[in-house]
């Protein structure tokens, strides 16, 4: 059952709620948040109905239906758990391939211990690349594969590892490791980030939250038509200090890949 959220944050009329043990987070209005927190308070589909009726004065069948609803949508857990493999121990002999790419002028090196490993990260910033020998890193990420791991290192010490069918939990960590960089921040600065496409006029921005493949491309491919500014293709990360939103440069992952 659905845990009490471990943040629960107001944004303008809006809430965002994040759960830790599933990962999940929602942006809900004053009413909804609500029904999540008799749902959290009241496990019991029963209790949950009665509680629903007598506070919000609403039916006990529009109570099942909140209920059913909230249900499924914590239902599925989308968390991916960390591997449990042993640690790989940093050996630079897997290094196999090696790209410098530059970001906002500051140059950051990437390792890959073999092809495919490769192309899980650089098609997406190919044209980041330096051809300047005197580019020096202020970054190195590392890339290996071993024991059907995927093992992420920063500096040469490891950040995390994966699963090799959980690739795409390794991109995403890139882009957060890589926002860090581009920003000067670090994991901790950040309130979240959001899987969604983002426009601005410059006054307001829209968010179009939705799974791969639903148009939210399309739809930013149209917004920006129709003249408004990209802000985010794919990955837009919140900055819990001034509460704004930052970008990530072309750094979106589409491809699926399979060792």
């Amino acid at each position: 059952m659905l845990k009490a959220p471990s943040l629960s944050k107001q944004m303008k009329e809006q809430q965002l709620l994040w759960f830790s043990s599933s990962n999940s987070y929602v942006i809900v209005d004053e009413h909804i948040n609500e029904l999540i927190n008799l749902f959290v308070t009241n496990t019991e589909k029963s209790s949950f109905i009665s509680a629903a009726s007598e506070t919000i004065g609403v039916t006990d069948s529009q109570s099942e239906i909140f209920y059913d609803e909230i249900n499924q949508l914590f239902s599925t857990n989308t968390f991916e758990n960390k591997n449990t493999s042993e640690d790989l121990p940093f050996d630079a002999s897997f290094r196999a391939y090696s790209e410098t790419y530059i970001v906002n002028g500051a140059a950051l090196q990437v390792n890959y211990s073999h092809k495919r490993v490769k192309e899980i990260l650089h098609p997406q910033i190919a044209h980041l690349v330096s051809e300047k020998s005197n580019n020096v890193p202020q970054t190195i990420f590392d890339i290996f594969y071993a024991n059907n791991t995927l093992y992420f290192y920063k500096n040469t010490v490891l950040i995390d590892s994966y699963e090799a069918k959980n690739y795409h939990v390794l991109q995403g960590n890139f882009c957060m490791q890589l926002l860090c960089v581009l920003h000067g921040k670090t994991e901790d600065d950040w309130l979240g980030t959001i899987h969604a496409s983002t426009v601005t006029n410059d006054k307001e921005a829209i968010l179009v939250i939705g799974k791969s493949g639903r148009g939210k491309s399309t739809f930013t491919a149209h917004a920006m038509a129709a003249g408004m500014n990209l802000v985010a293709d794919d990955f837009l990360a919140y900055f819990s200090q001034k509460q704004t939103g930052l970008y990530i440069p072309s750094c979106y992952f589409y491809q699926i890949w399979r060792l």
